[in-house]
């Protein structure tokens, strides 16, 4: 029913209500702001009138034909007994009796302790809020400094505890009750017997399982965290298919309460020509226990505060808080939970890193060896070719298997560091075939250039006489048969450059220029030739006068060889013998020599194209 036309609370109604609610010096001077609870009881004021107005209506039939479309007999509801007094109905003692027993058995008898039990609870409520680890990551890491993290977590919380708020909660009783004096909560008692009588000892009593509560809350609470944090880390269930194929069965839960990245990041490196991860898989369960057990310990050997409190008396040692045991049931049940969660997300680990097994093979190869081996059984070029092409598949298949990354699981792997040695180690076992390929026309064109250069020089050589002419253009005759011979030797490079070509293999300079010239150099001897053959000519003629002049000088030595011999027949004195055998001697040389000149003249002629001469 509509409230708008209901009037509210009167100024006096409200006034007398707030100065029953603020009956005390400290509420009326904290000056609170009760508009917002004035507002909530007019609403409930206008109901109330609302419901009896109702109520009223519905017990006149006429006012209620009026107000129902189609007349109905409600049931009003049964009056309740109204009661002889507010309160609850207590049987007949003797109150001043009890009030006597009650107050001296309990501690709320004085404001100090209700202002030290206030302490006490708001210092214990700040522990109870605590967390003994660090469960927020917006980003993959590494075991080592997660273990880190929760470990400087604990330690922290331990500090806290120790440091902290065993001090805090000291100073916090001790100024409270310093002011007592003698009596229940004397905090200078200087005898055991006496103290542990005292309501003072009640209340350390007291404070102390407020104490042991708060850590057993902080201890469990934060195990349980873990534990479940680590479930809905690891719950995933992980189907590996292959190296780059990974599928991610998440449950329900891990998708409702786990939207962010892999817990874990971990690597797949090279060791020992195997691949490992960077972290073993085995030392996640111990690890991720150990920070279990660390959280435990960090809480336990936290002084009681009776020792630090009552100064004045002799403790022979100082007890301890009483925490969470880690043979407690709950807490073997929540271990074994997070073994049982580490071993089914390390599994997935372990049959990823076997799809590697295959590229152990091209690890362990070497490339030097492998290609002495193609030297040594002089492979062909289609031997080789399929080499090639198939180092090549490997390449693109290497490429498309592996990922810079993948997730499994919990697991972020980085598998850039095996991506990349295997790329370059297919990439240089290719290329180191691609040279050997290269080198093998290369030195046939290095052969040929040399055989080339050879036959140049030849022609280059400068004649001395027409011997050496004739021998040169004998070398010429010969040529066009020689340069055929090479140029055969340079069509069996063709099929290799080609297949080069097609491979994209870029030559050095140095072997792209003995390409080209083991092609170029037919055409530079055919032009030496041209060359040589204009110079042989010119040192023909020249050849040929020489011997014309040099046959006038021989003719007019045959005259005086003749004019010699006929001069003998004027030796005719015996006692001249020894001279006349050494001028015979002098004549027998000059004619041989002469002889031999003549041959040597006769065959220059036939060179020249002429008839010998007698």
């Amino acid at each position: 029913m509509p409230t708008e036309d209901i009037p509210p609370l009167t100024v006096e109604q409200v006034n007398r209500m707030l100065a029953f609610a603020l009956n005390t010096k400290k509420l009326k001077d904290k000056l609170m702001d009760t508009s917002q609870l004035i507002n909530e009881i007019n609403i409930e004021y206008a109901r109330t009138m609302n419901k009896i107005i109702f109520d009223d209506s519905m017990q006149r039939p006429q006012a209620a034909q009026k107000m129902l479309v189609e007349a109905e007999n409600f049931p009003l509801p049964e009056a309740k007994v109204v009661p002889d007094s507010g309160c609850v109905t207590v049987p007949a003692y003797d109150f001043a009796e009890q009030f006597s027993e009650f107050s001296f058995y309990t501690c709320l008898t004085k404001s100090e302790v209700i202002t030290a039990t206030v302490k006490v609870r708001t210092e214990c409520n700040k522990v109870i809020k605590m967390n003994l680890f660090n469960l927020h990551f917006n980003k993959s890491v590494r075991l080592e400094d997660f273990e880190q993290s929760q470990t400087q977590a604990s330690d922290q919380a331990n500090g806290y505890l120790k440091e902290s708020w065993v001090v805090t909660l000291k100073n916090a009783i001790t100024n409270t009750f310093k002011d007592s004096g003698k009596g229940w909560f004397n905090v200078q008692k200087t005898n055991h017997e006496i103290h542990d009588f005292s309501k003072l000892k009640k209340f350390l009593n007291m404070t102390k399982f407020t104490m042991e509560d708060s850590l057993r809350f902080l201890v469990e609470d934060s195990l349980l965290k873990y534990v479940v944090f680590l479930e809905k880390s690891l719950c995933p269930v992980v189907e590996v298919r292959s190296t780059s194929e990974v599928e991610q069965i998440k449950p329900r839960l891990y998708i409702i309460a786990l939207k962010k990245p892999p817990l874990f990041a971990i690597e797949i490196l090279m060791k020992d020509e195997k691949f490992e991860y960077s972290t073993d898989p085995a030392k996640f369960e111990p690890r991720l226990k150990q920070i279990f057990e660390h959280a435990m310990k960090s809480c336990t050997s936290i002084p009681q505060l009776d020792p630090s409190i009552m100064e004045g008396l002799f403790f022979t040692h100082i007890p301890m808080l009483n925490s969470v045991h880690s043979l407690e049931p709950h807490v073997s049940l929540w271990r074994e939970r997070l073994g049982v969660a580490v071993q089914h997300a390390v599994t997935a680990l372990h049959e990823y890193l076997a799809f590697y097994a295959p590229y152990e093979k091209l690890l362990r190869l070497d490339i030097n060896e492998y290609i002495k081996g193609l030297e040594t059984s002089e492979t062909g070029l289609s031997e080789l070719t399929a080499e090639i092409d198939k180092h090549a598949k490997e390449l693109v298949k290497i490429e498309n298997a592996i990922p810079a990354s993948v997730t499994i699981g919990p697991f972020a792997v980085s598998t850039k560091k095996v991506l990349t040695a295997l790329m370059e180690k297919i990439s240089s076992l290719l290329a180191k075939t691609k040279d050997f390929l290269a080198q093998k026309p290369k030195k046939m064109c290095e052969e040929i250039v040399a055989k080339y250069k050879d036959l140049n020089k030849q022609l280059m050589v400068k004649s001395s006489d027409p011997e050496t002419v004739r021998a040169q253009r004998e070398l010429m005759d010969m040529m066009p048969k020689l340069v055929q011979e090479m140029q055969e030797i340079t069509e069996q490079t063709k099929p290799f450059y080609l297949i080069l070509d097609n491979l994209r293999y870029e030559l050095p300079d140095a072997d792209f220029d003995t390409k080209n010239l083991a092609q170029t150099w037919p055409a530079k001897i055919e032009a030496t030739c041209e060359m040589v053959e204009k110079v042989l000519a010119e040192d023909q003629e020249r050849y040929r006068t020489e011997q014309m002049e040099a046959q006038e000088s021989f003719e007019l030595q045959l005259n005086e060889i003749n004019n010699t011999i006929s001069m003998l027949q004027q030796y005719t004195d015996v006692n001249a013998v020894d001279n006349v055998v050494v001028h015979m001697t002098k004549v027998q040389t000059d004619i041989k020599a002469a002889e031999e000149q003549s041959h040597l003249y006769n065959s220059r002629e036939t060179l020249f194209g002429q008839d010998p001469t007698d």
